[in-house]
């Protein structure tokens, strides 16, 4: 093994033995999501991606459940003030999570210049911020994957593993069928952190409950 391929193996065992893992599926209706990335790429912040909405969603929701902004270390939870959350980055050495700072208080079009740099930099095999993230997303819709399970990053309390989005007929309250786009999210969390009830919250608050109106500012 590579020296990346090695860290990457031990931390995912490490994971898998000493870290009870918790996992809740849901699927997002993210067409009005769509709609503004789209609105406002064409406007006046291009380089939006979808990417970056599952950020600032995710970012929202630690901000909304302070029981999941934290991290285990030496058996202890820490709690963060900031919410820093890590994106995992695709290369051909193996992945890297570069961390993206105070992520629920900044825009799309900033989130999405920070996320394109952090990967950049990621890519080059460089880590451009040394503050610790509580929380990663990872995305392997562009991949054409459905939906997947992820292993959480430890001392890091949870991920989100991101489908890819498909057109899907959903049967709306009032029994009508239309088509929507559809995003499957997976969470993992660490049971020592929250309960079953607390990660179901948090994962709606970021899926189907996610305040779009909100991601911009």
């Amino acid at each position: 093994l590579t020296p990346i391929r090695s860290t990457i193996a031990r931390r995912m065992v490490q994971s898998k033995q000493s870290v009870p893992h918790f996992y809740a599926t849901v699927s997002a209706d993210v067409t009005a999501a769509l709609e503004l990335r789209d609105r406002l790429n064409r406007e006046a912040e291009p380089g939006i991606s979808i990417t970056d909405l599952i950020v600032k969603a995710a970012a929202l929701a630690l901000r909304a459940f302070p029981d999941m902004n934290c991290r285990i270390q030496a058996d202890q939870v820490v709690y963060l003030e900031d919410v820093n959350v890590g994106l995992a980055v695709m290369r051909d050495e193996g992945v890297m999570v570069p961390v993206l700072t105070r992520m629920d208080r900044r825009g799309l079009a900033e989130i999405a210049r920070h996320s394109t740099a952090a990967a950049a930099l990621a890519r080059a095999g460089k880590q451009g911020s040394a503050e610790p993230a509580c929380f990663t997303v990872s995305n392997l819709g562009m991949l054409g994957v459905e939906s997947f399970t992820a292993i959480i990053n430890p001392p890091e309390a949870g991920i989100l593993a991101v489908g890819r989005v498909e057109k899907r007929p959903v049967v709306r309250d009032d029994a009508d069928v239309c088509v929507r786009s559809m995003l499957r999210l997976t969470l993992s969390v660490d049971h020592r952190v929250v309960d079953g009830m607390t990660g179901a919250r948090f994962l709606t608050r970021v899926g189907p409950g996610a305040p779009t109106c909100r991601w911009r500012g």
